[in-house]
């Protein structure tokens, strides 16, 4: 029998629960928390399944979000939830309702997707591509105690303050490539009320600089604090922060990280002791190269001039020889006057837009070829910068 591919009915969000309990071994008690979230903040709207008959054998949902690449919030589709059943795996089921999703993000408008990935090669074989990084660290409290003092206290957050942390938050994410514009709802899961989850803020002249988030749990001999949302717009801010964590120090001999950037923190620490205990680089795809180019910040100094052919099987519109155009911190692609020599494959182009990789580890891995010394040097200058990092889990 045949698939067929829709977006589902409201009715139908029980049945797709109870897939992505099997998919995701999910507790069943979730599954009511999970059907009104979905259902009351727009996330069924692109929330697909594959059919055979009656039959739901396939899922997956496309979340609306932005995520920042050089200084600027790019449309993005959040490839979320996807699952085949068991018995069904292996008919092709997941390219195709990948390819679906494509062409509802084309509809959105969304020029970039980015997804976390159970497995990579499936995605990959789409025009997925590794981009950026999701890591999970263990961190001594006594390291982090020994940090100087920030100029300003934290205190313990209360629900007035919601609105200054987003504004924190907003103020710093531009710097960070990777993380997300972040919608209302993910911010309501962020900042909900529950039991031994702590929330601490910043505060500098009436204006909250930065804050972070975390759980407490208890082990054997102590605590395990786990933090996944810690935000400073200045290193003051920041050194505050960290130092609060170093504060568990009687109780806890670690704090585990989940997904912050920790770029700053290595260069604060004494020793190098960050331990990393598991990563997942998530993966992103080009889904409108002359949106993409044209959405993305680049630094205002920088120049490129750059023509290559670029393959895309799935996406038809992005197939074809372009031109790159870099000037006064815009980009804008226009076609190649000429047949280029050199070509990359959207999975190379998705890497090097996020600044993940480098010209050379495209040419190395063959989603690039026929670059010159100057070209590669010219999309290495534009793409590159900070790492890209991703501090949320969808």
């Amino acid at each position: 029998m045949s698939i067929d591919l829709r977006v589902a009915h409201t009715d139908e969000l029980e049945r797709f629960a109870r897939l992505r309990e099997q998919g995701y071994a999910i507790p069943v008690n979730q599954r009511s928390g999970w059907i009104e979230r979905v259902s009351t903040t727009g996330r069924t709207e692109r929330l697909v399944g594959a059919f055979d008959g009656d039959r739901l054998v396939g899922m997956l949902n496309v979340l609306a979000f932005e995520q920042w690449f050089g200084g600027r919030a790019v449309p993005m589709g959040g490839v979320a939830s996807v699952v085949v059943a068991p018995e069904e795996r292996g008919r092709g089921i997941a390219p195709r309702m990948l390819a679906f999703a494509l062409t509802l993000m084309a509809e959105r408008g969304e020029v970039v997707s980015t997804l976390g990935p159970a497995t990579t090669w499936a995605y990959r074989k789409c025009g997925w591509e590794l981009a950026g990084h999701y890591g999970v660290v263990s961190v001594r409290t006594a390291d982090l105690v020994g940090l100087a003092e920030g100029s300003t206290r934290e205190r313990r957050a209360t629900t007035a303050d919601r609105d200054g942390m987003i504004a924190a938050y907003d103020r710093a994410a531009p710097s960070h490539p990777g993380f997300l514009a972040r919608p209302t709802w993910l911010w309501d899961e962020r900042l909900e009320d529950a039991p031994n989850r702590f929330t601490y803020v910043v505060e500098r002249d009436a204006r909250i600089e930065g804050y972070v988030t975390y759980n407490e749990s208890a082990v054997p001999r102590g605590i395990n604090v786990w933090v996944d949302d810690l935000v400073g717009t200045d290193a003051d801010a920041q050194r505050t922060l960290w130092r609060h964590l170093g504060a568990h120090l009687a109780q806890a001999e670690h704090v585990t990280v989940a997904g912050v950037p920790l770029d700053a923190l290595e260069h604060l620490l004494p020793e190098q002791r960050i331990k990393p205990l598991g990563q997942q680089v998530w993966m992103t795809r080009i889904l409108d190269v002359v949106g993409a180019i044209a959405a993305r910040g680049f630094a205002p100094a920088a120049r490129a001039d750059v023509s290559f052919r670029l393959r895309d099987p799935f996406a038809p519109g992005n197939e074809g020889s372009w031109r790159l155009i870099v000037e006064d911190g815009r980009g804008r692609i226009e076609p190649a006057a000429t047949e280029p020599d050199a070509v990359l494959t959207v999975n190379g182009l998705g890497a090097l837009y996020t600044g993940w990789s480098s010209s050379a580890v495209l040419l190395d891995s063959g989603m690039a070829q026929g670059l010159s010394a100057a070209e590669a040097i010219t999309l290495d200058a534009v793409f590159s910068g900070r790492r890209p990092v991703m501090s949320d889990d969808f």
